[in-house]
């Protein structure tokens, strides 16, 4: 083997290990980023209920039962989502077995049927360090509700009472998110509300104004919400 045959050698044993080195160095950044990666915050979905809300939904005499879906789209921008199915309130339904019990009466059976829906859509903001969704947080909420309170022989008639609740706020909350998956979810905020209710009765529309039974603050158009949402983070 001359000199000319060694050099060449030499610089082709150098070539593959400076191949080696950099493939190694490259699996090792990635297996770093990989472990940064599961470190960090890796909830980006949550869904999330009240199963108080049951008991009394958004619009009076009513249990909700709701599902709300916020998805992070940016670091710190989250978008909520949410259904909700309008039935009957177990307190109404205590409070109407209590009156059949100690009312005698050969009527027709009075017992209200409570049907309807709600949808809800905001926007949040997570400042700070944290990443969306975990943290503090503030941003727009729209919301509307409506239900069809009546009863079996109204029905039959197509008589009918039809309530409306429309309101925009402004929200600010805390997220809380335990080992990525269990959400706790405190908010409260102020806003516009608009309720309104309408009798449907023989063929007619009229619009109700009296709501003094329900709460002096029901017909105004402020807003305040105090609550709290529990989910599951994926």
């Amino acid at each position: 083997m001359n000199l000319w045959h060694f050099f060449i050698l030499m610089l082709c044993s150098i070539s593959a290990y400076a191949q080696t080195d950099a493939h190694h160095k490259a699996q090792k950044d990635s297996l770093k980023s990989l472990l940064k990666t599961r470190h960090s915050p890796a909830a980006l979905v949550v869904y999330k209920t009240n199963p108080f809300s049951i008991m009394w939904g958004p619009i009076p005499y009513t249990a909700e039962y709701k599902l709300i879906r916020e998805m992070a789209f940016a670091p710190h921008s989250s978008f909520v989502f949410g259904i909700s199915f309008l039935g009957k309130s177990p307190l109404l339904s205590a409070a109407e077995n209590a009156q059949q019990n100690t009312t005698n009466t050969s009527a027709p059976d009075p017992e209200l049927k409570v049907r309807g829906w709600r949808f809800q859509m905001g926007y949040r903001y997570y400042p700070g360090k944290r990443r969306a969704p975990r943290g503090f947080w503030c941003g727009p909420q729209l919301s509307w509700a409506n239900a069809i309170i009546s009863t079996k022989s109204w029905n039959a008639a197509n008589n009918y009472l039809e309530v409306t609740h429309f309101n925009v706020n402004a929200l600010a909350g805390y997220q809380i998110i335990i080992r990525d998956k269990v959400s706790f979810d405190f908010f409260f905020g102020l806003g516009y509300k608009k309720n309104t209710w309408w009798e449907h009765y023989a063929g007619r529309t009229y619009v109700i104004h009296d709501f003094d039974d329900i709460t002096p603050l029901y017909s105004t158009h402020i807003k305040i919400t105090l609550g709290i949402n529990f989910g599951l983070a994926f």
